[in-house]
């Protein structure tokens, strides 16, 4: 457990979990609400390997969803299983 500032602009505290695989085939960072962190370097399109923009989201049960869209193809990814 880390506590992680989301910008120097405006300060959040939130508290980060880390969760480890022990083989190392799939480690995740989430916060303490359930929202996965989403890295600035490996957040690529998958179509045409550019910046894509993440938008979180949660429907009417609370189950969140992450909504990837490419700047430059305006390809769309959905991710719901972290």
């Amino acid at each position: 457990m880390e506590l992680w500032e989301e910008s120097v602009k405006n300060p959040i505290e939130k508290v980060m979990f880390f969760y480890r695989c022990p083989n190392e085939c799939m480690n995740k960072l989430i916060f303490e609400d359930g929202t996965p962190w989403i890295s600035k370097e490996n957040n690529k399109c998958a179509i045409c390997n550019s910046e894509r923009q993440s938008t979180v989201t949660k429907d009417n049960e609370g189950k969140i969803y992450i909504i990837y869209e490419c700047v430059r193809c305006k390809s769309r990814q959905v991710e719901s299983n972290f």
